[in-house]
């Protein structure tokens, strides 16, 4: 689970640990010169790797593995490097032993990558994962709904039902929530979500469109009208909305004359 404290042991734990490295690394300098450069390459490249998104400048999350690739580039390099250098330095014994040990480090590694790999195979599995180890992880529950929109409605509402109850401020939730109510014909309940959305956001487009979709099939063509004429409002150059726009003018003009003839 994330850190709920900066004063947590774990975070403690945390600094140590990156305090100790550079510390470690001057040490295998000192003790050993021969190895300093390979030493100071793998130390700095991680360093300037992860500083972009790894520093003391706030970012939006606050933990991400993709953001340890390019890094372990440098920390493979420290360790083939130290494989290397015990290697010469050791018996023939020792020499067998270790290669018994880096053909099983590299297995080990080689079997977690291919189990990791799987679940990057699946979107659903990856964020359900997210969502099991960080409930609090609104986004993980909005792209699981986004996700389960395509096959299953039920799962892809109560996922971003899950997703508003963490953050009632996301506007996607609701657009989506309403355009599911539309599909299955709950027009008071897609009306609520679609009307949410709009509050939360004035300006969203999406929103405006699915309402408009939803007085459409009530017949409440007046509604889907200032709909349309709000996207356009916002949007002038959104064709999908003026050709429907034009196309509801079209049925209201066709239907009045039909009424005006009884």
């Amino acid at each position: 689970l994330p850190p709920g404290r900066i004063f947590e042991p774990r975070l403690i734990l945390s600094w140590i640990g990156l305090l100790c490295v550079p510390l470690a690394g001057w040490r295998v300098c000192k003790k050993w010169p021969q190895l300093s450069a390979q030493v100071i390459f793998g130390l700095v490249w991680m360093a300037i790797t992860l500083a972009p998104t790894s520093s003391f400048v706030p970012i939006y999350d606050a933990m991400a593995e993709r953001r340890m690739y390019l890094p372990g580039f440098g920390f493979c390099f420290l360790i083939m490097t130290a494989y290397l250098s015990f290697s010469q330095r050791a018996s023939r014994i020792v020499k067998i032993l270790l290669l018994f040990f880096l053909a099983a480090h590299i297995s080990i590694l080689s079997s977690a990558t291919w189990r990791r790999s799987q679940k990057f195979n699946s979107p659903a599995l990856l964020w359900a994962e997210s969502a099991a180890l960080y409930p609090d992880n609104y986004r993980a529950y909005v792209n699981l709904g986004n996700i389960y929109m395509s096959s299953d409605d039920s799962k892809a509402l109560e996922m971003y039902s899950k997703a508003v109850s963490l953050n009632p401020a996301l506007e996607q939730p609701y657009n989506n929530m309403g355009l599911i109510y539309l599909r299955q014909n709950e027009y008071a309940k897609g009306y609520d979500a679609l009307r949410r959305a709009i509050e939360l956001n004035p300006r969203y487009t999406d929103a405006y469109f699915n309402l408009a979709s939803l007085h459409y099939a009530r017949k409440e063509y007046d509604g889907a009208v200032q709909c349309y004429m709000k996207i356009l409002e916002l949007n002038p150059d959104d064709e999908k909305s003026r050709n429907n726009l034009a196309y509801i003018y079209q049925l209201m003009t066709t239907n009045k004359k039909g009424d005006n003839r009884k």
